[in-house]
């Protein structure tokens, strides 16, 4: 269904609706502003191609052959604040963007490559003098359409430090959307590509691997001058070489990665003579072939996302809806719709002091840093020995790759927790895309040796003369037979000052990169801040609108109803207010919700109206009612609890949350929260029914108040526990004796919190705190059961106690096809990932 669908036409038909007849326009204004953000978005948004290799592997040449054009200084080093982009345009230009946020248009003549070189190499702006921030060139003959961008980056080893190589891939990969890493033909080191592809790997982007340099193959030749091999079988030796690598890398994907043999030079070459024999042997169109096959991929992978998005939307659009729908029959349904946007505050400002925390902790390391190498400049300063010097180099290199590994550390925590957080506020990555970049240079610093010239004092034997006379002469005079002579030599020696000056050099380089890598990560969590700020307060603003609601409630139900059409149509998705098979199976019987007659009067709809709307409601409640009835009754037939006559108690901190439990498996609300005592019997005449109007009495007890131990006597005991404040719930159980109360009476623990985990994707966690929560009572539970709208989570804690936990793939496989084969209807895509992990967790943990 997906693949028909346009996701901006789709977006369209949703304002459609929204604008419709009736629907006062406050009411919807904030739905109709995230939609038009996301069309923003979605129609600007380029395909970034990040070209990443070692210096001199021909990446300038390879963009200029692809710019039609030889523009980019082919030995430049890319500055270490610019980024450089060149894509399609209508015109030949390139904007020069200032850090100050001015911007330089060259055009014409203006645009040449020594105007480029004077702002893109390192020889003519050293430092960054000049303050630029970024380079974008448009060319119309640019080969690649389709609004993609070519991103240059500097060699991966143009700084010299061990483990450069991560501080650009980490900055640059993660803002392209399909990385093309050139190498070349020559004998470069395998375990370095390997290393580096890693490291691509681990930012989960597609790869295209060139090979350069095809023009410089030549044939190898025997002793004898004959033919070895030819130029073609030497290409597939190195081709092989290639693939090989790719097989020893950590990412199964890689082996499926195109890998193509070109030049560029012959590309270059090519475009200049338009030289089509030329241009075919320089195989580049390959590589265009396979840039498209991969854009195409991802095209359907970000359609997936944006599809995603809108079917995120229009579920939480249905939900208040509904809400509303519901207030005007007296329902609470609408305040439990709006403890989303409390949960979503509460994780935005956690988030907020989380990072003010971990800036913090980078300020601290630089400091350190900072203070590390003064020390070792102190020493090296009072050193002059090779072996010292180099002794102190050495501790010089670990600070700095120590302090970059911690640097890092912490900054993927951060983005770890703001991509939970966009993936809560149903934001995508292209909402915050970052198209600055600061990558840092430093070079290694060396120990430096010159050469020192010196005499050597020797001795040699004095000449005796004609008859041996001037020996006779010395013999008289008492001369020595031997004279000193000297001889010069030369040595290599440390260069002391200027060893020091370099590491000197290199300490203070380093410290700049380092701010230069914090600023940027800074600037871009600023950015994202905004972007979650701005949601936030747009729900709230929704909050607001929901009082401009339409006056007549055949609107609502219309509204509702046209949105669930479009659901079903363009993404597939089952109605949960409206399943018509499962209508037939239930029967659901008026008046479910308890309304009062009164009240249904007052409503000015149709019947017919109410009706379609009414059914759609009480079938959603009535089949999570259905659900939670046939747990609850495997667990009263696990310990053989005699409804007949059994006390049945539900125990808990929470007034609430006691009432919405019980709410949930009933749909009778018996008002708890509202009471002025600490306990309240559930009356006889309420309505329920299903397995716990069987029982000759019901408690609904706080444990904050006043009750007594006589009341739990011969009881059945739901006790409801905070999962996620599990060391909180420990000291209770402790401080008010649960554990006797709950290892003298059959009981089940019912989890509060559960997505507090499920939105941080840790709901196998919240399984190993329950069962450590057991151990601690000193009784087993008889399984649980989740407090949540959704019985999915207590299909999954059901189906994970029916387990034995023997670490092992085929468990996890089987757990997930009992959950699938039991709860089809439960399951979705989203779902089945959910169990997958949840699954593998907790079978590590046993």
């Amino acid at each position: 269904m997906e693949k028909n669908i346009d996701e901006i036409k789709f977006l369209s038909k949703i304002e459609g609706i929204l604008k419709g007849q009736g629907i006062p326009s406050d009411y919807v204004k904030m739905d109709l502003d995230w939609l038009k953000k996301r069309r923003i978005v979605w129609e600007r948004s380029n395909w970034r191609i990040g070209v990443v290799g070692i210096t001199s592997s021909g990446k300038s040449t390879l963009i200029n052959a692809l710019c039609s054009e030889d523009i980019l200084p082919k030995e430049a080093r890319p500055t270490s604040g610019i980024l450089v982009s060149c894509k399609k345009g209508n015109e030949r230009k390139a904007t020069i963007i200032k850090k100050s946020g001015k911007k330089e248009y060259l055009k014409g003549e203006e645009f040449n490559r020594k105007k480029i070189s004077r702002y893109a190499d390192e020889q003519n702006n050293p430092q960054n003098k000049y303050q630029i921030d970024e380079i974008c060139l448009e060319f119309p003959e640019f080969l690649i359409e389709g609004g993609v961008e070519i991103v240059d980056s500097p060699g991966l080893d143009a700084f010299g430090l061990e483990g450069h190589e991560e501080i650009t891939l980490r900055q640059l990969v993660p803002s392209v959307d399909i990385v093309i890493y050139l190498t070349t033909t020559k004998a470069n080191s395998d375990k370095r590509n390997l290393n580096i592809l890693n490291k691509i790997a681990a930012e989960n982007k597609p790869i295209i691997i060139v090979q350069n340099f095809i023009d410089c193959i030549e044939p190898e030749y025997t002793t004898g001058g004959r033919i070895r091999r030819s130029r073609e079988e030497v290409a597939q030796r190195l081709k092989r070489r290639v693939t090989g690598i790719l097989e020893e890398s950590k990412d199964q994907k890689f082996s499926k990665a195109p890998v193509i043999q070109l030049s560029a030079l012959w590309g270059v070459e090519a475009v200049q003579s338009d030289d089509k024999e030329l241009w075919d042997s320089s195989n580049i169109a390959q590589l265009l072939e396979a840039v498209d096959k991969s854009r195409k991929i991802l095209k359907g992978d970000r359609k997936h996302n944006r599809l995603e998005q809108l079917r995120k939307q229009l579920e939480d659009m249905k939900e208040r809806f509904i809400a509303d729908y519901e207030e005007y029959k007296g329902s609470q349904v609408s305040g439990q719709a709006l403890q989303k946007l409390q949960e979503k505050k509460e994780k935005f400002k956690s988030f907020c002091k989380l990072e003010e925390q971990s800036f913090a902790r980078l300020d601290s390391l630089k400091d350190n840093v900072i203070k590390n190498f003064k020390e070792l400049m102190g020493k090296m300063r009072h050193s002059s020995e090779e072996n010292r010097l180099k002794s102190l180099g050495k501790e010089i290199k670990n600070v700095a790759r120590k302090s970059q590994d911690q640097f890092f550390d912490i900054i993927d925590r951060l983005v770890e927790k703001e991509n939970q957080l966009f993936k809560l506020f149903n934001l995508s990555l292209e909402d915050k895309r970052f198209s600055n970049l600061d990558l840092p240079s430093y070079n290694e610093p060396q120990i430096y040796k010159k050469t020192k010239t010196y005499q050597v004092e020797k001795k040699r034997k004095k000449k005796s003369g004609l008859l041996g006379w001037r020996k006779l002469k010395r013999k008289v005079t008492g001369e020595s037979d031997y004279e000193t002579y000297y001889v010069d030599r030369t040595k290599t020696v440390v260069d002391v000052r200027k060893t020091r000056r370099e590491h000197k050099s290199y300490c203070d380089n380093f410290k700049n990169a380092i701010k230069k890598l914090v600023d940027n990560w800074e600037r871009q969590r600023v950015q994202a801040r905004k972007v979650l700020s701005e949601e936030l307060q747009r729900l709230e603003q929704v909050k607001v609108a929901r009082k401009n609601k339409p006056q007549d409630i055949k609107i609502i139900a219309d509204l509702i109803a046209k949105i669930e059409e479009i659901e079903g149509k363009y993404l597939n998705v089952k109605s949960k207010f409206g399943n018509k098979e499962l209508s037939k199976k239930l029967k659901p019987e008026k008046n479910k919700l308890n309304f009062e007659e009164d009240e249904l009067t007052e409503i000015k709809v149709e019947r017919k109206e109410y009706q379609l709307v009414s059914q759609l409601i009480d079938l959603a409640y009535l089949k999570r009612q259905i659900y939670f009835n046939s747990f609850i009754n495997g667990i009263f037939k696990d310990t053989e609890v005699e409804t007949k006559k059994d006390r049945l108690v539900l125990l808990g901190q929470d007034r609430q949350e006691i009432d919405n439990f019980f709410w949930r498996i009933t749909g009778y609300r018996p008002k708890l929260e509202d009471s002025q005592d600490a306990f309240i019997k559930v009356p006889t005449n309420s309505g329920i029914k299903g397995l716990l109007n069987k029982f000759n009495e019901i408690l609904l007890i706080d444990a904050n108040g006043n009750w007594n131990l006589d009341q739990l006597e011969n009881s059945f005991i739901f006790f409801l526990v905070d999962i996620h404040q599990y060391g909180l719930t420990q000291k209770q159980i402790s401080e008010k004796n649960y554990k006797f109360i709950l290892n003298n009476n059959p009981y089940s623990l019912v989890l509060q919190s559960i997505n507090e985990y499920s939105n941080e994707g840790n709901l196998g966690e919240a399984y190993l705190y329950y069962k450590d929560l057991c151990q601690f009572i000193g009784k087993e539970s008889h399984k649980c059961l989740v407090n949540d709208n959704d019985p999915f989570y207590t299909a999954l804690f059901y189906i994970a106690d029916l387990f034995s936990w023997q670490a092992g793939i085929g468990e996890e496989q089987k757990a997930i096809k009992t959950l699938t084969e039991n709860f089809t209807e439960l399951i979705s895509s989203s779902h089945l990932e959910e169990a997958g992990k949840f699954f593998k967790t907790i079978s590590k943990a046993n």
